[in-house]
């Protein structure tokens, strides 16, 4: 909803400063403001535009030990890519959970297919133009144990509908 207000682009002066009028327009309702990146000037500015009362600050590191990142030089070929992977699954990651994150739909239903038919995993695609009765069958799949991997959009963390716990 809130990027950084303070760098928000395309709002107006106008539009910018209104923002202060969500509390007068919605006294009880509350509000909720998120962030990766912002300093801490701009989360003073936020919490001052929308007249946040007492906000609840929750902050850490970046670093989450429980995820591994592993950056590689990415192979010309996707079929030598989709290989490295399902090899990199196999090898160290066998029968658990994961979530591959690619950048378009039909990416995102390529690499699953491929992985279930070439490589035997439990793979699903899942992004935002699925209908929600498949969304919620392979939200169940996954939390069943049925589905392993989760083929994605980098859109789908941002999304409502991202609910694999």
């Amino acid at each position: 909803m809130f990027r950084c207000l303070s760098h928000v682009q395309g709002l107006t002066m106008f539009q910018y400063l209104s923002l202060t009028d969500l509390r007068n327009d919605y006294p009880k309702t509350p509000i909720i403001a998120l962030t990766a990146t912002a300093k801490h000037r701009t989360v003073e500015d936020i919490i001052y535009l929308l007249k946040m009362r007492e906000p609840v600050r929750l902050t850490q590191s970046f670093n989450r030990p429980n995820l591994f990142y592993d950056v590689r030089t990415k192979p010309r070929n996707n079929a030598t890519l989709l290989s490295q992977i399902a090899s990199w699954i196999n090898s160290h990651h066998r029968d658990q959970c994961g979530v591959i994150f690619c950048l378009s739909r039909s990416m995102c239903e390529n690499v699953a297919k491929d992985l279930r038919d070439k490589y035997a995993l439990k793979a699903r695609h899942y992004h935002a133009s699925l209908e929600d009765d498949e969304k919620k069958r392979t939200q169940r799949a996954w939390r069943r144990g049925e589905c392993r991997i989760i083929v994605a959009t980098v859109g789908v963390l941002l999304s409502a509908g991202y609910n694999f716990h």
